[in-house]
């Protein structure tokens, strides 16, 4: 007699994060660049556990939030002295979070 032992398990689900960023250059003020940037937030869904971090010189400054209902991370850093704001759409479903990086991306202005 042959007996067949057949062991089902559920396969651990596997995520992974995708990120887009993009950036540019900058000419304005600190405290400008962030509020541009908390308004793309606002525009495109990004209105959880808000928080902008300025540096201890006041002369960059960090924006950070998350998706109300889509799990994706929108975060920003803006430096006068620098020259130059960055900006990055983060998530789990990539043709989601491209889609979001396009929108977020569009509305700074």
């Amino acid at each position: 007699m042959l007996a067949v032992v057949v062991a089902v398990a559920p396969a651990a689900a596997i995520a992974s994060t995708t990120a887009y960023v993009g950036g540019g250059l900058l000419s304005g003020t600190v405290e400008a660049c962030l509020k541009d940037m908390k308004t793309a937030a606002d525009k495109n869904g990004f209105t959880e556990s808000q928080e902008t971090i300025m540096s201890d010189d006041k002369k960059s400054g960090d924006f950070h939030a998350n998706h109300k209902n889509s799990p994706m991370h929108f975060t920003a850093f803006c430096s006068p002295k620098a020259g130059v704001w960055s900006m990055s759409v983060s998530g789990i479903d990539n043709d989601m979070t491209f889609e979001m990086y396009g929108k977020v991306l569009d509305a700074i202005p």
